[in-house]
């Protein structure tokens, strides 16, 4: 299959793939800020992008195209993930029991604490008792309802983003009650709230393994024959089918060969005509003639012939034979030659 990869952008860059050009933009409305991808090509222009964090910093993004369709990344860092003194609990899976003491009234009070969509965790120490529910799609919410009669709950609306994944939260703290049962190793500053979000993230997703990650930002679809630019790999493999070429060169001639454009030609022989003689008497014969000079030879260039209409190109050069002329004439007749006769008259003898 025929891919393309732009490489490496630069934040503001823009990357342009035939009749299609893809942008990069950050879009920050109500305290909300968003990586929106932007394709502008022959079907119009179309938008797509995810939500992440205000302090995250955007260092590059990329597009990756196939026959299809083309795929925007960005590659994205976030600020280390602080939990400061807060270590991550083990989450329970979604119901939590606990007894308390009410230190105002001293009675035992023991509450149930449900969540539906995601999970919580519960943890004490002398002076707090922290909640945290976490969920990884939004709709969450926690109920709770304790041996007194009092009820209550909420959404898990709060809502964290780190390395391109969101969770959705909800914490609370109180110093109002103790913990009867031997407490249990996980501590709470009484400053948690600060580190809740951070803590609910690794609840869901687990600690991160650095502060940089690439994350997929939008798809769009695009039609191959209209994203011939570009560099693409293997690009006889796109399912458009084969251009088929063929040249044929034109017929070389032949010298003094009425007949070279007919079937059968080539067996004809081909000897210049006769050239007048000289008719009076005693005249040196005529010289011969040579042969008439060949046409010029067959010749086919097919120049670089690329096309994005076509998955595969077949060019065929089909060339004719060589002209050539006529071998050399005939010799000519040779002349009338004459006799020159001397003669003188005999002297007489002396008497």
């Amino acid at each position: 299959m025929a891919s393309n990869s732009s490489g490496s952008l630069a934040p503001g860059a823009s990357y342009t793939l035939g009749e299609y050009t893809f942008t990069l933009s950050n879009v920050v409305s109500e305290g909300e800020r968003v990586l929106q991808a932007h394709c502008s090509g022959p079907e119009g222009n179309a938008a797509g992008g995810i939500s992440v964090s205000t302090s995250d910093q955007l260092q590059s993004w990329s597009v990756e195209a196939d026959e299809t369709e083309a795929t925007v990344y960005a590659k994205i860092k976030s600020p280390e993930l602080n939990t400061g003194d807060v270590p991550v609990p083990v989450p329970a899976a979604s119901s939590l029991t606990e007894t308390y003491q009410d230190r105002r009234m001293g009675t035992n009070i023991s509450a149930e604490t449900t969540v539906t969509g995601g999970v919580g965790t519960i943890a004490f120490n002398s002076n707090i008792r922290a909640y945290i529910y976490a969920a990884r799609e939004s709709g969450a919410y926690y109920a709770w309802i304790d041996s007194e009669g009092d009820t209550g709950g909420g959404s898990l609306s709060n809502t964290f983003t780190y390395n391109g994944k969101t969770v959705y939260y909800a914490s609370s703290s109180d110093s109002t009650y103790q913990e009867l049962s031997a407490a249990p190793s996980i501590t709470y500053s009484a400053d948690f709230t600060r580190y809740a979000a951070a803590v609910a993230w690794t609840m869901i997703y687990g600690v991160p393994a650095s502060g940089e990650s690439e994350n997929f930002i939008s798809r769009f679809p695009i039609d191959l024959r209209e994203a011939g630019g570009g560099s693409w790999q293997d690009p006889g493999d796109t399912g458009y089918g084969t251009l088929h070429l063929t040249v044929t060169g034109a017929l070389s001639g032949r010298h003094n060969d009425p007949t070279a454009s007919a079937e059968g030609a080539e067996f004809y022989s081909h000897v210049p005509a006769d050239n007048a003689k000289e008719a009076w008497y005693g005249c040196g014969g005529d010289g011969g003639y040579g042969g008439g000079g060949g046409a010029g030879a067959s010749t086919i260039i097919i120049n670089e012939f690329p096309t994005s209409r076509a998955g595969n190109k077949e060019l065929v050069a089909n060339a004719r034979r060589h002209g050539y002329g006529s071998g050399g004439g005939k010799g000519g007749n040779g002349g009338d030659g004459c006799i020159l006769i001397y003669y003188s008259t005999p002297v007489p003898p002396n008497p």
